[in-house]
């Protein structure tokens, strides 16, 4: 809702919380001891700070973002694809401010890379007190989600089909298809939010559509971003 708020207006924040709120997808998992849905809490956070790098530049977002980052990658690696929003945000206000706005977005992005490491360590400390471990299981999930026998009974017409298809019902058609307008006229009408909230999805849909296993529930990390 804030996110939203802050981006757009409090109607816009009230209807993507809304519908957030009871799409299937995160209200089922929200009832399964899986890290998908709590990833969603400090993903949330990092896209507040990576708005209010936009909207205002100030450190607090920029610490907002960074500290949401780190944990949400401690949580569900997928969770990164909140790196692309910050990005954008820095980017927009690089080229938009002054002479100073190349320092300020330096330090900024040391601000933000800073704290999303330590909030990482604190959340996943077995990330650097067994590290080897921790790379070897890394790579095993890289792995097992790249074989191509994916999960019994899924269907074999591709992950990008398949996971456009979840959207339908994860969702709900009415809520996807009113994304995908709102996309285009975000895009439309101020470039760079649209930067902020359009392209992830999209990276994210490709990318994991590319995988030889898919599920569902994989497309959490992209739901905030498609319901505002």
């Amino acid at each position: 809702y804030v996110i939203g708020a802050r981006l757009f207006s409090r109607g816009v924040g009230l209807l993507a919380a809304a519908i957030e709120a009871v799409a299937f997808l995160p209200v089922f998992y929200a009832h399964l001891a899986l890290n998908d849905v709590p990833t969603l809490a400090p993903l949330t956070l990092s896209l507040l700070g990576s708005a209010g790098v936009l909207r205002k530049g100030r450190t607090r977002d920029y610490l907002l973002a960074g500290i949401g980052l780190g944990l949400a990658c401690a949580s569900k690696y997928t969770a990164g694809i909140v790196v692309l929003p910050f990005a954008a945000a820095v980017a927009a206000r690089y080229l938009d401010g002054d002479a100073r706005a190349g320092r300020r977005a330096v330090i900024g992005i040391a601000m933000t890379a800073a704290l999303a490491l330590v909030a990482f360590l604190i959340a996943n400390p077995y990330a650097l007190l067994d590290y080897n471990s921790f790379h070897a299981e890394l790579v095993h999930q890289s792995t097992l989600s790249a074989e191509s026998q994916g999960k019994l009974g899924a269907p074999k017409r591709g992950g990008v089909l398949y996971y456009l298809w979840s959207l339908t019902w994860g969702l709900g058609w009415v809520p996807a298809l009113a994304a995908l307008g709102g996309a285009v006229t975000v895009w439309r009408r101020e470039r760079s939010v649209g930067w902020l909230l359009v392209p992830a999805p999209l990276l994210f849909l490709a990318f994991m559509g590319l995988q030889g296993r898919y599920f569902g529930r994989w497309l959490l990390p992209i739901f905030p971003l498609v319901c505002l």
